[in-house]
């Protein structure tokens, strides 16, 4: 063997010494957990604040909960994957596997009665993976995380919890509802509609003409009333336009489920109606605003627009609950003819569609997508897109109507869309 030289020995020093400085000092697992706290929180949530709950858990849980470790790596490489596919394609394929693995053993446990304290970081992780499958694929809903949480969650109401772990556990059912949801506006799994319909009633308030009140829910912003309104509104009216789609005939068994629907839209109705969204010149305004106050008391150094996000809040919020009504109208026209008694019908004459429209249906529409209208588009623009589609669900146009009056409703509807 020879022996280097003094020369390859030096030049050989110096390449080992380029070959150090020009290596990466970014450890991949640690920048996707940074950029999570940076970025993918606030954008996943309504409004963040550093007392937003996940925000808050996370930063607690990130080291030293396995599920949580690979599940913010999830979700964050799920965010990159499309501005860095070189980088991230292979991390963003790699990460859910790994969340999976360690969610499952978490899960083990937890059924097994070896889990002892409030599961928090296997719920955390639960949501984070339920609700990021489809940023890299549109097909994938996230069905076996979320029946999970649903199926944890249960579980845990049979505990006996300290008021802290309480308050986790009703934050964690407002996020299984907006999460049932969604997928009860866009999947159709029989199991997801009957998940949402499971769901129990807000409760009305006994006293004559008093309101309950909304109150907005930590990560949606939202109430999760109103959610849980909104979810079973369109999921009941989901399943019976479906049932009367692919009836083959007038049955007692149809006329019996379809007697059923009504009845059941009629309570979702008259929860709705007693909900109480406050105005600007509301005194529930207060209450509203100081509940946000409270949820967003730690602001971030970039959280600049609390008061006008608290607004459009209540707008969202207000939104939601008028939609879930007009879907109802639009199945239910049955429900329209009640509120509604100078229509003109008389009470065993059938019910005019275009009367129902006209005067009811498409009002409420366009009154929609005037409130609509006053939320920026820079704000809560993850979930305007669903409202507009259930607005113009209600906006129509009959042979007798002018060019120009349709091309107005069309514009404000695109306007609203596009947020021009």
């Amino acid at each position: 063997m020879i022996a280097p030289s003094s020369y390859d020995k030096r030049t050989v020093a110096q390449t080992s010494q380029t070959l150090t400085l020009t290596q990466p000092v970014v450890d991949v697992r640690s920048f996707l957990i940074e950029h999570w706290f940076k970025s993918v929180c606030a954008s996943w949530s309504a409004y963040d604040s550093a007392s937003n709950p996940y925000r808050r858990l996370t930063s607690v849980l990130w080291n030293t909960s396995p599920p949580v470790f690979y599940a913010l790596q999830s979700i964050s490489s799920a965010s990159l994957v499309e501005k860095l596919p070189a980088v991230m394609r292979e991390t963003a394929r790699m990460a859910p596997r790994l969340a999976a693995e360690a969610i499952k053993a978490e899960l083990v446990s937890f059924f097994n009665g070896h889990c002892t304290v409030f599961p928090r970081g296997l719920l955390i992780s639960l949501f984070c993976m339920s609700s990021s499958m489809c940023w890299m694929d549109a097909r994938q809903l996230g069905h076996q995380y979320l029946r999970q949480a649903r199926a944890v969650l249960q579980a845990l109401n049979s505990w006996t919890l300290s008021q802290e772990d309480q308050e986790l556990l009703d934050f964690f059912n407002g996020c299984l509802i907006y999460e049932e949801m969604l997928r009860s506006v866009v999947s159709d799994d029989e199991t997801d509609s009957k998940n949402m319909l499971s769901w129990p009633d807000p409760p009305i308030s006994t006293i004559q003409g008093t309101l309950v009140a909304s109150t907005p829910h930590p990560w949606t912003g939202v109430s999760a009333d109103v959610f849980r309104l909104f979810g079973k509104a369109i999921a009941l009216c989901r399943r019976s336009r479906s049932r009367w789609r692919h009836n083959d005939g007038t049955t007692l068994r149809a006329l019996q489920s379809a007697m059923k629907d009504i009845k059941e839209a009629t309570r979702i109705e008259e929860a709705l109606l007693a909900i109480d969204v406050p105005t600007d010149d509301d005194d529930h305004h207060h209450h509203y605003h100081n509940t946000h106050t409270q949820l967003t008391s730690s602001s971030l150094p970039n959280n600049s627009t609390a008061p006008n996000t608290t607004k459009d809040l209540r707008l969202a919020t207000e939104t939601y609950r008028l939609c879930s009504l007009l879907q109802l109208y639009e199945s239910f026209p049955d429900l329209v003819a009640k509120r509604i008694p100078d229509l003109g019908l008389h009470r065993d004459a059938p019910i005019d569609p275009a009367i129902i429209w006209t005067k009811w249906v498409s009002p409420l529409a366009l009154h929609v997508t005037e409130i609509l209208d006053r939320i920026p588009a820079s704000s809560l623009r993850c979930i305007q897109p669903l409202l507009c589609l259930c607005a113009g669900s209600g906006l129509r146009y009959w042979v007798w109507v002018r060019r120009n009056i349709i091309v107005v409703v069309v514009v404000v509807v695109v306007v609203v869309v596009v947020g021009v």
